[in-house]
């Protein structure tokens, strides 16, 4: 989120903290900027080294370096951990239009690629409980990774335009050569 224009997700997470059992890998936490002292006060209380800000400009880099990304699960999020193959805990909006962040999740944590928790179970005890079965079970993040990357479609765009066309019973040339985007109109 940029420091200016936070989304409505991450009102609540930036309060989240992780708990001790992930002290061991956790080193980057975007926080609202207003909470970024109660959340650095809550990370040192319990002696976790976390660096934290509202936005950070390599993201796209730490995210391809992770071990585990905690997020919501919009579909842009759900594209870009699938197409790279990251394993997450995936926490959607509760509120979201249609659902559509738990259908989202569910269906990358059905596939194998992340873990689906909703905010209600967003707990202290739940989140100890699941870092530490990791922390000693790390083929299980392995596995996920291969599970998220089988289920991304890096080639989205173009099924995504190709079916377009087909469903408007033609094929046009590229955008660029100004061929095939004609309208037929009636007179």
């Amino acid at each position: 989120c940029r420091s200016d224009a936070c989304s409505a997700g991450q009102k609540r997470t930036s309060r989240w903290t992780i708990p001790s059992a992930a002290a061991s890998s956790m080193s980057s936490w975007a926080s609202r900027p207003e909470d970024l002292d109660e959340v650095q006060n809550a990370y040192d209380a319990i002696g976790l080294k976390v660096q934290l800000a509202p936005f950070f400009p390599d993201l796209p880099k730490r995210i391809a370096q992770s071990h585990l990304v905690f997020c919501r699960s919009g579909a842009s999020t759900i594209a870009e951990l699938s197409v790279i193959g990251r394993p997450s805990l995936l926490v959607p909006l509760p509120h979201a239009l249609d659902n559509d962040q738990l259908l989202n999740a569910r269906s990358l944590s059905d596939a194998g690629g992340g873990w689906l928790f909703r905010q209600n179970e967003m707990t202290a005890e739940n989140l100890a409980a699941f870092f530490t079965r990791l922390r000693y079970r790390p083929g299980e993040l392995a596995e996920a990774a291969v599970a998220a990357k089988r289920f991304g479609r890096p080639d989205a765009a173009s099924r995504l335009a190709d079916l377009v066309e087909t469903l408007a019973g033609q094929r046009s040339q590229p955008a660029a050569s100004g061929k095939g985007l004609e309208h037929e109109t009636s007179t």
